[in-house]
């Protein structure tokens, strides 16, 4: 039993004019029963889970945080030299690890020594099983990753969760996904439920826009800009059914989504992620961004003498090419940074670090103020 990338999009109707902009290739050699059993699986017992974190007493959260951690963390050390170098000169073994203040006390890691670690593992006999991605090199370098099966399946099954926590809804079986993305997702429907389709970049928005208005999809998600040049094109959003747009791999700003959002009475809610990181966190509609806990370990500190937090990450699945207290060069501030119970919150993300200014009088200013006072050009959306 095979389900196809391509069955999925005939059953969209696609429209030749958007055809040539669909990527039929898989993320999986074949989508097999097998794959679909095992996220369908998934599925459903971390839908239930995740639905229960959110009450927790932050000290089984962090119980679990850690228990993770120290996994990772030895098995990185047992079988990545650069890491049993990197821990080895601060004088750190993993036995040493014992709490989260412990976790603390672990170098930092960059971009190249991202480089350095995956020209060490891409050798490693396990990797063939595994996922390669490559970042955009828009802040830099290229930089290649590996993530594992387990990562890949736990990041297809949080995406419908942060999905659904946008919508404020559970999705049904029979509801679509409309993505504007650069890939497809890992499968693009669950045995046949929760259909997926995905439309790489350059299409015409207007074709997009009827093409949504033909699926009625319950969510569209997508690179920020593109989501919202075709956001503003579907002013009957609300009377399609669509409950929330979803914006990623770009900065945009807070006040553009507002005030399209409160133009359409449909939510459009911001992604913070990244290709090193998966989902870190995302935007509730009050404007404060929950946290991603069981997907990644999220740390602000004041890094390299900078007078703003620095978001450093630790992906809690991924083994295969690990990314432990990994410097994501963005800087954001807490909203709730140790609640009782409980996810945390962020009250805002500011902003890559590039795009600080240094101002002589007023020290650094926050680079998401330096956004929102550009919001009037942005505003224009169709130019």
């Amino acid at each position: 039993m095979v389900h196809s990338y391509i069955d999925v999009f005939e059953k969209a109707g696609s429209p030749e004019s958007l055809k040539p902009f669909i990527r039929f290739e898989q993320v999986w050699p074949v989508e097999s029963l097998e794959r679909h059993t095992e996220i369908l699986k998934s599925f459903h017992d971390e839908r239930t889970r995740y639905r229960k974190l959110d009450n927790m007493p932050r000290e089984e959260l962090d119980s679990w945080t850690l228990r993770r951690l120290q996994s990772l963390v030895k098995f990185s050390y047992e079988h990545i030299s650069y890491y049993r170098r990197l821990y080895s000169n601060v004088g750190f073994e993993p036995g040493d690890l014992k709490s989260l203040r412990d976790f603390t006390l672990l170098p930092i890691i960059q971009k190249a020594d991202l480089h350095e670690i995956y020209r060490e593992v891409v050798n490693n006999p396990w990797v063939k099983i595994n996922h390669k991605s490559r970042t955009s090199g828009s802040t830099g370098t290229p930089l290649s990753l590996i993530n594992d099966t387990d990562r890949q399946k736990h990041w297809f099954v949080h995406r419908i969760q942060m999905f659904e926590n946008m919508m404020q809804s559970p999705l049904q079986p029979e509801d679509w996904i409309y993505s504007i993305y650069y890939e497809p997702f890992l499968l693009t429907s669950i045995l046949g439920d929760y259909p997926t389709f995905t439309v790489g970049l350059g299409a015409s928005y207007e074709d997009l826009a009827e093409h949504i208005r033909t699926l009625k999809p319950k969510i569209v998600t997508g690179v920020g800009r593109h989501v919202l040049k075709v956001a503003e094109l579907l002013p009957d959003a609300k009377e399609l059914g669509i409950l929330a747009f979803s914006t990623n791999s770009e900065t945009s700003s807070p006040g553009i989504r507002r005030d399209l959002s409160l133009k359409l009475g449909v939510p459009i809610l911001d992604e913070y992620s990244s290709e090193e990181l998966g989902i870190i966190a995302w935007e509730e509609r009050d404007g404060g961004y929950l946290v991603a806990e069981d997907t990644v370990h999220l740390e602000l500190v004041h890094y390299q003498d900078d007078d703003m937090e620095s978001v450093i990450g630790t992906d809690l699945w991924n083994f295969a090419m690990p990314r432990i207290r990994y410097a994501q060069n963005d800087y954001a501030i807490w909203k709730k940074s140790d609640p009782e119970y409980g996810l945390r919150r962020l009250d805002r993300i500011l902003g890559r670090q590039d795009m600080m200014i240094i101002s002589p009088t007023y020290g650094p200013i926050d680079p998401g103020k330096i956004l929102e006072i550009f919001d009037p050009g942005f505003r224009r959306l169709g130019d």
